[in-house]
């Protein structure tokens, strides 16, 4: 018996997070946005005078002298450059490495293969597969016990 596989799906967590850790958060953030806004203040103010009335015109705020930008960002421009190549270069020769030296994938594992490494029946299996909430315990005699949806099933009782 084979039964399809429902699609993954990101598990939905909900949590009693203390007050103080929600304040820390939103505190943190606010203090990042801030920082952000500290580093693009001249940008910031030139975007706001350039928009406000006249519009298009730059009316309290100098145009940037774009040659000394260059001179502050060179650097920076420069050494973002070299990293991309280098991590260019690194990706294709690791590439053609793991190309190389590729193993085929092993078959697909069978429905009842997998349920009988558990001790289980190929029903239980698919039972449990079809589940919305699931917890795997495993008991000292290393067999598979699972609850699902207020129901307990033994993974070797049958």
């Amino acid at each position: 018996m084979k039964i399809g596989r429902l699609p993954a799906e990101a598990p939905i967590i909900r949590t009693a997070v203390p007050a103080w850790m929600r304040i820390r958060d939103v505190a943190m953030t606010f203090g990042a946005w801030l920082l952000i806004g500290y580093f693009l203040r001249e940008g910031l103010y030139l975007a706001y005078d350039y928009f406000r009335t006249p519009i298009f015109e730059l009316t309290t705020a100098t145009a940037p002298d774009w040659g000394e930008m260059w001179g502050r960002l060179r650097g920076f421009v420069l050494l973002a450059a070299t990293l991309v190549a280098w991590i260019t270069f690194w990706a294709l020769d690791s590439r053609a490495r793991l190309q190389a030296t590729h193993s085929p994938q092993p078959l697909p594992l069978l429905d009842s293969t997998h349920a009988a490494s558990m001790g289980l029946h190929e029903t239980q299996l698919a039972g449990w597969r079809l589940a919305k909430v699931q917890t795997v315990d495993i008991n000292l005699a290393r067999r598979v016990t699972m609850r699902q949806e207020g129901r307990i099933g033994n993974g070797g009782a049958g």
